[in-house]
């Protein structure tokens, strides 16, 4: 795979592009100039936290006459997510270079916005496209992006390429910006922002009166990828995988034997070749059907999905943006982060004031996480005080995401 993608970057790259940007010239010098988006990122393999991010994206731009276009490696995947969010309008267009080249001849920015840029082969070809977006005079802004994990030297230097083209730079966390400035990026071309979910609109989130129900604690868990394990191996990320799996069974038992305790598992990826809802099947199998174990098997959308945190008492968070969520439902919880060099999930506790309930997978024994676990229980009360004294300042620096893409299409 890794040749296949190699030989397809030189012929695109000396081949294709260059006819390709002569034709975008022609057609932008033949047409009234226009004004649009064209947005950027793992779009065709989207979570529902990613879903939710380009519903923030888009609603920062709502009110700019704009045509919005999107990248995406699934188109028909893509157009579900743009229903879910309620933006039908937002025209889908395949991720090859062709379609990207022509997508140019109609907009000004260029929006890297959902996911983080990290160690993968298609930072090299991100890189590309924006070169040929820069030939052509477009601007381009990284958009609340992550950076990391990274492992190998090649690709550190793709992701400061993407870096380093960008007009406008906001991250997620203060581990991003350390990572890029890492980089050789200027710290004064960095924006430290938030996670665009943080800015998902939704109605006023009010917990349920609870009072006399059982203790409902939800709970997410997923695959692990190779380039969250140390060296970016598939090896380690198996091994991390199992035992991590074996201390959240543990972990699951021991809320059961409290009194009146039942647990939803939250799947927050539902991709056929990414589906939460099989490690957490699972799960559920290996705990014997407990009935006092759910699983939420679909939902209509990331707001439908956010309807089920208002049920919750407690959260243990394994996906990055389930934290989020339960933290924009000011539901308490702990947290596991599955970048075992310490990540975004990390960035995320220590910005909400909870850095000693996140636990990374690489110490997360049995007995750990049941210990995290219990004093985050012990202390729902402390955790809900903290998220809902900081969630403001928070969902406050998210907005310099929207004002610097806005400021951008200004210029543009």
């Amino acid at each position: 795979m890794g040749l296949r993608r190699k030989i397809r970057s030189l012929v695109e790259r000396h081949l294709v592009a260059p006819h390709l940007i002569r034709r975008a010239r022609r057609a932008m010098a033949d047409r009234p100039r226009s004004s649009g988006v064209l947005i950027m990122g793992w779009y065709g393999r989207e979570t529902t936290g990613d879903k939710a991010i380009l519903a923030s994206l888009l609603h920062n731009i709502a009110d700019h006459s704009v045509r919005i276009l999107k990248s995406t490696y699934d188109v028909d995947y893509s157009r579900q997510t743009l229903n879910e969010i309620q933006a039908p309008t937002v025209r889908c267009i395949p991720n090859d270079i062709a379609s990207f080249v022509r997508a140019l001849e109609w907009v000004d920015v260029i929006v890297i916005g959902g996911g983080p840029l990290k160690e993968s082969g298609q930072m090299l070809e991100w890189s590309e496209r924006l070169a040929i977006a820069k030939s052509l005079g477009k601007k381009i802004m990284v958009y609340g992006c992550g950076i990391g994990p990274l492992h190998s030297e090649l690709v550190r230097e793709h992701v400061a390429q993407i870096l380093r083209q960008a007009d406008r730079i906001t991250l997620r966390d203060a581990i991003a910006v350390t990572n890029a400035t890492e980089l050789g990026i200027p710290a004064d071309r960095i924006t430290l922002a938030a996670d665009p979910a943080m800015g998902f609109t939704t109605p006023s989130v009010e917990s349920a009166n609870r009072n006399g129900k059982p203790l409902t604690i939800g709970v997410s868990l997923r695959r692990l990828s190779k380039h969250y394990a140390p060296a970016g191996k598939a090896i380690e990320a198996t091994r991390q995988e199992s035992a991590f799996h074996d201390a959240a069974k543990h972990t699951l038992r021991r809320i059961l034997q409290m009194n009146d305790a039942r647990i939803v598992l939250v799947p927050m990826a539902l991709r056929r070749k990414d589906d939460d809802r099989v490690v957490l099947r699972q799960m559920q199998t290996e705990l014997g059907h407990d009935p006092r174990i759910s699983l939420i098997e679909r939902y209509a959308s990331p707001a439908a999905l956010l309807e089920h945190f208002k049920g919750f008492d407690f959260f243990v968070a394994m996906r990055f943006h389930s934290a989020v969520f339960a933290m924009l439902s000011q539901v308490p919880l702990v947290a596991i982060d599955y970048d075992s060099r310490g990540g975004k999930t990390t960035g995320l506790m220590e910005a909400m004031g909870l850095s000693e309930f996140v636990l990374n997978i690489a110490d997360a024994t049995p007995e750990r996480l049941w210990t995290l676990v219990e004093t985050g229980l012990s202390q729902r009360a402390a955790i809900a005080r903290r998220i809902a004294e900081n969630l403001p300042s928070l969902r406050d620096r998210e907005r310099a995401n929207g004002l610097a893409l806005r400021e951008l299409l200004k210029a543009a």
